[in-house]
């Protein structure tokens, strides 16, 4: 969709994952936390955070492999000729002499 739109990934990406975020939950500490129920509101906030930080990594995780994916493939069908600038981003010294 990114190409199709000529835009950056991350403005698709970022909206997919925000619905992922328990904002329920989320709600809800900052509710006891108004109410002085400490306890229940920092194990909500803490779980908020690890949900959050898990969708994070993944997000993270899934960039990486993609970008390490898409390196591989573009060198080892042998793009130089075509988009050398391609190439310069995309390769290293190691993957350029296959």
């Amino acid at each position: 969709m990114a190409r199709y739109k000529r835009m950056p990934v991350i403005i698709f990406n970022i909206p997919g994952l925000v619905p992922l975020v328990p904002g329920g939950t989320a709600y809800r500490a900052v509710r006891n936390l108004v109410l002085g129920n400490i306890s229940q509101a920092v194990t909500q906030s803490i779980s908020v955070i690890m949900v959050a930080g898990a969708i994070a990594v993944g997000f993270m995780f899934a960039q990486i492999l993609a970008d390490i994916t898409r390196k591989e493939v573009v060198c080892q069908f042998g793009f130089q000729d075509t988009k050398k600038y391609v190439i310069l981003l995309l390769c290293d010294e190691s993957s350029k002499s296959r």
